[in-house]
């Protein structure tokens, strides 16, 4: 693990054992989501938060105003000026990736990446999370894309766990094993 994915890590724990603690675990998800997901989808809005010559206070009464729209518990306002007097909020986006692997985890859920070479249909996709749940005993969430690079088949990646059975594997499998 490098040293952003060990501060990813360290600050999504802190904010999620905080959450626990306050009972604001819900509420917090619920607003790093909205942050993350306005962060993202708005260049101008990230870039005045990264940018280096842009004060703290300014920083923060931007996100204050932000809270003020989007109702931000005041656990996760505490939160986000932590991140500002550290210099840290560039750190959001990876912050929210491992806060969700904690609040899936606690909520009994897991998020599977499927990536198949054509478009599954919804009584496959029906099956297959029927089929994993009963396998993991967890609620299951699909993120499902289409790779028509895999040729057929289906990659899979549960947590940090990957099921590769494409023919594009299986291939290259073959080209190696050729080239011994």
């Amino acid at each position: 693990m490098d040293n952003l994915e060990l501060l990813h890590e360290r600050y999504a724990k802190a904010l999620f054992d905080f959450g626990k603690d306050t009972h604001a675990i819900d509420k917090i998800m619920q607003d790093l989501e909205t942050l993350t997901r306005v962060i993202r989808s708005n260049d101008e809005f990230s870039r005045l938060l990264r940018h280096p010559e842009i004060g703290k206070d300014e920083k923060l009464k931007v996100l204050k105003a932000m809270s003020g729209i989007y109702r931000f518990c005041d656990s996760f306002m505490d939160f986000l000026k932590l991140l500002i007097r550290k210099n840290r909020l560039n750190l959001i986006h990876g912050i929210f990736l491992r806060h969700r692997d904690y609040y899936d985890i606690e909520r009994k859920k897991v998020k599977v990446f499927i990536r198949s070479a054509v478009e599954l249909t919804q009584a496959q996709l029906d099956k297959l999370s029927g089929y994993l749940r009963s396998f993991l005993k967890k609620e299951v969430i699909l993120d499902a894309e289409v790779d028509p690079s895999l040729i057929g088949g289906l990659f899979l990646k549960v947590h940090d766990r990957i099921y590769d059975v494409s023919v594009k594997s299986a291939l290259h499998g073959i080209n190696k094993r050729l080239a011994e």
